[in-house]
Order: structure tokens, then sequence, then C-alpha cells
């Protein structure tokens, strides 16, 4: 079902890097600051006929972004080791959960929403409880959350 909507609420996963920049967690696409992610999403995926890709992808609650735990409990574990960090095109990143706004054309899933327009609401200070170096995780929130001028929940 698509509809029109004014602005829904929903859940995800990014990454973000030490200088603020924020991507999209899956296809490493930039968030740029304080401008709406936009996607087309009656856009086909050119490798899977009939498959839509394209669009703002979140889950519908935080009950469902909490059921995707094997993503955030893979990289929890490997961040308790080392530095608690990932390497990601040579710069440290971290995985960033929080609220994404959604609005434009909306396709309603059982469990998501997959969006024309997202910007992130807020982000979350305690999701990943379990770190080693909580402060320098903690740090890198803080440039993401006022380079999007979002706040930290």
């Amino acid at each position: 079902m698509t509809i029109q909507v004014g602005e829904i609420v929903g859940y995800r996963y990014w990454r973000a890097i030490k200088t603020g920049n924020l991507f999209s967690l899956w296809r490493f696409s930039l968030w740029k600051p304080r401008v709406p992610m936009t996607g087309d999403i009656n856009k086909h995926h050119l490798d899977f006929p009939g498959k839509f890709s394209e669009g703002i992808y979140a889950w519908n609650s935080l009950d469902n972004l909490l059921r995707d735990c094997w993503f955030p409990e893979y990289h929890i574990s490997r961040w308790r080791s080392e530095t608690d960090l990932l390497y990601g095109y040579d710069k440290f990143y971290i995985i960033v959960a929080g609220e994404v706004e959604l609005w434009g054309e909306v396709d309603v899933h059982a469990s998501g929403y997959r969006a024309s327009y997202g910007y992130p609401r807020a982000f979350y200070e305690n999701y990943f409880p379990r770190y080693q170096n909580r402060a320098q995780y903690l740090s890198i929130l803080e440039n993401v959350s006022k380079r999007y001028g979002v706040k930290i929940i």
C-alpha cells in the first residue's frame, strides 16, 4: 500500500564517522546535514527486476529495530575488541540507532516503511550500552548530533 502523508516516525541504523557525517548503513550513501535524504520509491533495482530498492527505509516500531539485533550484536562483539570502533573508508565509524522522520510517498509494509523523503529526528545514546571506550563513542555521536541539528535521547 502506498500513501501520501505529512510525517511518519520510523526507526533505523546509520553509520557515523568521527567527523560527524552520517551514512546509510548498507549503501554508504551520505545523509547530508540539514538536507532531507531522498529516494524514488517507484524505482526498480536493476539486478532484481520487479523489486523496488530506492527510498528511505525504516522499521515501524522500536521493537522491530530491536529484533534486528543480529546486526548490532555481531558488531558489538567486534567493538569489544581493540578500539571499540570499526574501520571503513580509512576512517573510524560507529553504528548509530535512532528515529527518522519520513514523508512524501510512503510504502507501508508489515514491519516497516519505504519513503520518498527522510531526515533523522533523534539518536539513541544508550542503544548500544556495551562499549569499552564509551567516551569515544559518545564523542562521535555528539559530533553527528551537532552537525545534523538532531537531539540525542
